[in-house]
């Protein structure tokens, strides 16, 4: 029994990562790097396809929370096909590489100054997401503003 119970887990595993990569659009290989907590491994981190970030922001619902430094904002990323972190630390650096913006949908390029969620372990499923700095800042301003006009 043991040997049937586990070839069943193996084909509902698999099965499972073929849904997800059916979702998101990308091959099962990719699906399996993902572990079922919305985490990848460290190691991964650099191999992980660029082009699945940019998948992973057309789906993803995002929401600047606070801004509790100029240089850190708490995001609220909710993804339902990939992962869900409501309260995310996101730090202002230069981009690496050529991305999407995952608030505005405008193209980033490397040396922008973007927003990315901190380095952590184990790493987020959305680590290489991006986010425009400028447009964040203005976002958030724009938000308090409105705030502080209608008395809240």
């Amino acid at each position: 029994m043991g040997a049937r119970s586990q070839g069943q887990a193996r084909t509902a595993s698999d099965a499972w990562t073929q849904t997800l990569a059916a979702l998101a659009g990308i091959s099962p290989s990719e699906a399996s790097a993902v572990n079922g907590h919305g985490h990848r491994d460290r190691a991964m981190a650099t191999e992980f396809p660029r082009d699945m970030a940019r998948r992973l922001v057309v789906r993803a619902k995002v929401q600047v929370l606070d801004r509790p430094s100029k240089n850190t904002a708490i995001i609220s990323w909710i993804d339902p096909t990939a992962c869900f972190y409501g309260h995310q630390t996101w730090r202002s650096s230069k981009s690496r590489q050529h991305g999407t913006c995952a608030l505005s949908g405008c193209d980033i390029k490397a040396g922008d100054r973007v927003y990315r969620p901190r380095n952590a372990r184990p790493c987020p499923l959305n680590a290489n997401a991006m986010v425009l700095a400028g447009y964040l800042e203005d976002l958030y301003e724009y938000a308090e503003l409105s705030s502080a006009l209608n008395g809240q």
